[in-house]
Order: structure tokens, then sequence, then C-alpha cells
């Protein structure tokens, strides 16, 4: 589960990532860091951060 501004999402499937080339990769874990950043674990074995949005 992840906490989303929309409340908890499950993750257990993955959302598909479509790669500019056509590639499709699947996010396999989400890890929230201290500074309130995810870090995304991708099946080809990348890993992705995405910064936390600040709103308001």
């Amino acid at each position: 589960m992840v906490e989303t501004r929309h409340g908890m999402a499950s993750i257990d499937e993955g959302p598909t990532v479509v790669g500019q080339n056509g590639d499709q990769d699947r996010v396999q874990a989400v890890e929230k860091r201290e500074n309130g950043d995810f870090e995304l674990s991708m099946s080809s074995g990348e890993s992705l951060v995405r910064r936390r949005s600040v709103v308001g």
C-alpha cells in the first residue's frame, strides 16, 4: 500500500510504465524516503526517484 493524496492505494500489481521507445516496465516496489521522496523499483532493474510534490 502506498499513501497518496487521495488516501491509500494498492500497488500489488503495479502500474505499467510505457517508455518513449515503447518498452513496458512495471513498478515492483515503492519505498518512501525520510525526506518524503518516493523511490520506485522497476521490473527492468532501474530505480526511479519521484520527488515529493508540495501543494499549496
